[in-house]
């Protein structure tokens, strides 16, 4: 994809714009998943899991535990997009996201959703 050659940004700007990026699933203690995004996946969990500085959603329903993450290298529109497009969808293909991660990748290219060439996905748990 040419997508940053088309706007002449300089090659410092791209590399600004691309960042290493978690994407995740969590489960939380009613058994509910939960998707989110952020830089340190890590630092994150600990904060759904102690309550603070995590989402409304996870102070209500503790976080258990990440049930699939997703790397990538790419911009915070990316992973706001691709994090959009998980809670669009089902308990019962998010539950397919977390057994075949690939299909991620698959379904957000048929969706039109497509990822730029510049994203990288490594698909696993981290946590």
């Amino acid at each position: 994809m040419v997508y940053f050659l088309a706007h002449k940004h300089p090659v410092n700007y791209i590399l600004k714009l691309m960042k290493n990026l978690w994407i995740y699933i969590l489960i939380t203690s009613r058994g509910h998943f939960y998707t989110g995004w952020t830089t340190d996946l890590k630092r994150r969990f600990r904060e759904h899991e102690s309550g603070k500085n995590g989402a409304k959603y996870t102070r209500a329903f503790k976080a258990q535990k990440i049930a699939m993450s997703w790397s990538i290298q790419g911009s915070r529109s990316d992973a706001l997009r691709i994090e959009a497009f998980i809670k669009k969808q089902s308990r019962k293909k998010k539950q397919e996201y977390i057994d075949h991660p690939e299909r991620l990748n698959e379904e957000l290219i048929q969706s039109g959703n497509e990822v730029s060439d510049e994203m990288k996905w490594d698909t696993g748990n981290a946590v």
